[in-house]
């Protein structure tokens, strides 16, 4: 009993972001008895060969009496190790056991003191795209490294925990027509041979996760305008590439700066560009690394698109230079607050700085997709408990998009001015050390007259979406209540929220808002104009992270009148909302239909990107083979009306957003509503793209590689494939990698897959192929059938957390799709962690389509017919 109940005060510790007792629940954490101080590197690395030797001293205290040192050592040859006092080491004894743990020992009791440990090791690089690697690009080799979440201890020994946070000094003994950069500027540099040695001045207190390397022949220019040096870093002949980046960095440190109300916190910033990064970026203090689409753009030959990509990353990732670095998280159950935040705060500063991108409207789609998965029976807490052995980085895309928006209904709710005085507060408390999501909510809380930290708590401790339940009643009142948003023949377990609700209504014609903190089962609220109520909508500007039912009588005069009533935000709100009341059983396949066919008049760009994602669930659940041409009617009359409003070319001076936009409509005119005349001009155009015509406007070059493959052939496919190994800009190697998959020949689709997993697709391309595949429906068999059969090859060219995601290939609206799936992983052979996860993902993706299929594609029938062909 006693056991119990330490352990359950152990699992509110850890919840709590407390760490004194998590080897209790976790035996494979390391002894916070032992803490390192400083820790020196030393490494001698030549990116021509396939390994490299090293060296490293830590200082260390030891607070309470240990019989052995702990430290992580991962695949790596330890020679030798010497331990002691300051001043005074002998050799040590050391073992390497499961889970990555290095013991350290003397042979007798350790007391209580100063010591310092040395390690001599080697080591191979690693061949997966993380830790510390190396990459070939035209013939010539770099090394870079991706430590995160716990990758560092394969590259040498380390405490590789977040709340180990220290100041490092790394040395570096290079070829000398080779680059050397480490999170610091170098301190002194001396040749000696064809090899010279580079050391690195010591850093901020950081953990091992932060530890950036990078050796090559790189190129870089600098970046002038911040308030610390600061350069663009790239392999080889892409220098003209980094003009964005140049110009905008300064622009985002700036805001940053302001907001922080405090200078770039490190002594340099170095951007690096690598071809093979299996993440988008790496937050890496002074030295953030990028794949180099993220980073690298051809500015005469850019889209809208890869532009605000390419800004809204770097100030993500420039962000998380005070917020994950500066303040890091105690334990990785917060990481979904490392990324959240960033997430919020580098839109912010993207919105200030690039008002042009509406980068808060573009960021609508992805929080709609995420509600929809939150909303299942896989749903998990965005921070929840997680052991040593769990695999961090595993499905952590939603909680970047749910936390955002939690923070930002929050800012809304609290005030804007209020809500930076409790992140300011929460970076006072905490600079240069270690934190918890409950720190943040506390800090942020001393800045609210509410409960912060309770409501905080209820979105970030348990899973699922909040449904809004709005009645009108008399005398200017609202009955409003919450339950757990379910679909359709799906039980839950109950839940409660505290959630800020803004109202939009109008009264005798003049419209106002009206927030509510909802911190119980129910309310009523008297809303504070007196009048007749024509509409109401309950979540204003769409700031809030719920879902919401009106009475049909209620709801309607919103779908009719959505363009003269509502923002283009709310009106994004709507059409995801009413796809949810779909879902949940509520709302007939055919009045669905109806509703989004109202839609045709729509022009704001992002309202109708929102109407083009909900064409994919359409597709999937509710087209039957007999009503396809149905569905191309239905494409045609709701997208083609803005499409031909639009026009086929850029117009000078149109918005960023419509230039955007309509590639997406051209693709669905031509993929789905086959539409002739379109597909036709696009296919001449792509065909004198592939001649060299270069007047093709960058927005369209998708549209017209789409319109050639439908209508190519073999040969066509060889082209295809020929221009994406020749790429010399990487915007143009995706491009070509996506086009690759637009192919409908049968004979396209078997060699594409058995080309994925050569080595001309580098590893952070394999996967990316079979997500635009299952794009089709008639792929998914051949795609589920070729990765089961060669999930040994995938094995051998993923890391961890991209094997994890491999049951993504088995997203269907068919059971036998999934049981063959199910049935394949759940042997362990067929496991790493985070594989039951996504796998679990899956199947209630799937079984949430096959359901809606089952329940409504009769009606869904009907209405493709009465539109005729």
């Amino acid at each position: 009993m006693i056991k119990n109940i330490v352990n359950t005060a152990c699992l509110l510790f850890l919840l709590a972001g407390s760490f004194a007792c998590a080897s209790e629940l976790d035996p494979y954490r390391l002894n916070p008895a032992v803490q390192p101080l400083k820790q020196q590197l030393e490494m001698t690395i030549d990116p021509n060969r396939p390994d490299y030797v090293g060296s490293t001293h830590i200082i260390l205290e030891v607070r309470e009496a240990v019989e052995s040192v702990v430290l992580h050592a991962q695949d790596i040859t330890i020679l030798g190790a010497t331990f002691g006092p300051k001043g005074a080491p002998k050799t040590a004894t050391f073992e390497q056991f499961e889970q990555s743990l290095l013991h350290i020992s003397t042979g007798s009791t350790i007391e209580p003191g100063e010591y310092e440990l040395h390690i001599d090791f080697e080591d191979n690089f690693n061949t997966d795209s993380v830790s510390m690697y190396r990459v070939e690009e035209n013939d010539l080799y770099h090394v870079i490294t991706q430590m995160e979440a716990s990758e560092a201890r394969e590259a040498f020994p380390c405490f590789d925990e977040p709340a180990y946070k220290f100041p490092w000094q790394v040395t570096l003994t290079v070829p000398t027509d080779m680059m050397a950069i480490s999170n610091t500027p170098i301190e002194s540099s001396i040749e000696q041979g064809s090899m010279k040695t580079v050391v690195f001045s010591e850093t901020a207190p950081i953990p091992s996760y932060l530890i950036a390397i990078a050796v090559g022949e790189f190129e870089a220019v600098d970046i002038p305008g911040m308030s610390i040096p600061g350069r663009v870093v790239a392999t080889p002949g892409k220098m003209n590439l980094t003009k964005l980046a140049v110009e905008s960095t300064p622009r985002l440190v700036a805001g940053l700066e302001k907001y922080f109300d405090s200078t770039y916190p490190y002594q340099k910033l170095d951007l690096i560009a690598t071809p093979e990064f299996w993440y988008g970026a790496m937050e890496n203090p002074g030295a953030i690394v990028y794949i180099d689409r993220a980073l690298l753009i051809d500015m005469e030959n850019a889209d809208p698109t890869r532009y605000r990509s390419i800004v809204g990353t770097n100030s993500h990732e420039l962000a998380h230079q005070w917020f994950g670095d500066v303040v890091t998280m105690e334990w990785w159950v917060d990481l979904w607050l490392n990324e959240s935040f960033a997430s919020w705060m580098g839109d912010k500063i993207v919105a200030e700085t690039y008002p042009e991108l509406d980068i808060e409207k573009a960021r609508m789609s992805t929080m709609f997709k995420t509600m929809n998965e939150d909303a299942g029976p896989s749903a998990r807490p965005i921070r929840a408990p997680r052991k040593s052995t769990d695999n961090f980085l595993n499905d952590i895309g939603p909680a970047y998009s749910k936390g955002r928006v939690v923070i930002n209904m929050f800012e809304k709710a609290i005030g804007e001015e209020s809500f930076r005085a409790g992140i300011l507060e929460y970076m006072r408390r905490h600079q240069w050390g270690n934190a918890s999501a409950i720190d943040f909510a506390d800090a942020i809380g001393t800045h609210a007259d509410w409960d912060v930290a309770k409501a905080f708590a209820s979105f970030m401790q348990q899973p699922g979406v909040p449904l809004i339940n709005v009645e009108v009643l008399d005398d200017n009142r609202l009955s409003v209540s919450q339950q757990r948003f379910s679909n359709a023949g799906i039980e839950l377990p109950e839940l409660q929220w505290t959630i800020p609700v803004v109202f939009k209504y109008s009264v005798n014609g003049k419209v106002h808002e009206q927030t509510l903190i909802l911190d119980s089962p129910s309310a009523t609220v008297e809303l504070e104009h007196r009048g007749d109520i024509d509409w109401l909508y309950p979540n204003a500007q769409q700031g809030g992270y719920y879902r919401w039912k009106l009475p049909a009588k209620s709801l309607q005069p919103l779908v009719d009148d959505a363009q003269q009533l509502l923002t283009p935000m709310e009106r994004m709100g709507l059409v995801s909302n009413l796809t949810a009341t779909l879902y949940a059983g509520e709302l007939p396949a055919n009045e669905y239909l109806a509703a989004l066919a109202s839609f045709s008049k729509e022009r704001d760009p992002y309202v109708l990107n929102i109407l083009v994602d909900q064409l994919s669930i359409i597709k999937n659940a509710l087209v039957s083979d007999s009503h396809k041409s149905g569905f191309a009617r239905f494409i045609g009359d709701l997208l083609g009306p803005a499409a031909e409003s639009l026009g086929l070319d850029p117009a000078d001076g149109e918005a960023n957003a419509v230039t955007t936009i309509r590639p997406y409509l051209l693709g669905q005119l031509i993929r789905y509503a086959r539409d002739e005349a379109i597909t036709q001009e696009f296919a001449s155009r792509g065909a004198a793209y592939l001649d060299g015509d270069l007047g093709l406007h960058a927005s369209l070059i998708p549209t017209a590689l789409l319109a050639a493959a439908i209508d190519g052939d073999l040969d066509t496919y060889a082209t295809f494939k020929n221009r994406f190994e020749s790429a010399k800009e990487p915007n143009e190697r995706s491009r070509f990698l996506a086009a690759l998959t637009y192919f409908d020949m049968p004979e396209v689709l078997v060699d594409l897959q058995a080309y994925s997993l050569s080595n001309a697709v580098r590893p952070s391309e394999m996967l990316s192929v079979r997500t635009l595949l299952l794009r089709q429906p008639e792929n998914r068999d051949a795609v589920l059938d070729y990765a089961l059969a060669n999930y040994e090859t995938f094995k051998t060219r993923l890391p961890g957390n991209g094997l994890a995601g491999l049951p993504s290939v088995a997203r269907s609206c068919s059971l036998k799709s999934i049981n063959r799936a199910r049935e394949f992983f759940s042997n362990p052979d067929h496991q790493v962690s985070g594989t039951l996860r996504v796998l679990d993902k899956v199947v209630t993706s799937a079984q949430t389509c096959v359901t809606l299929r089952a329940r409504e594609l009769q009606n869904a029938d009907k209405y493709f017919e009465s539109l005729g062909n």
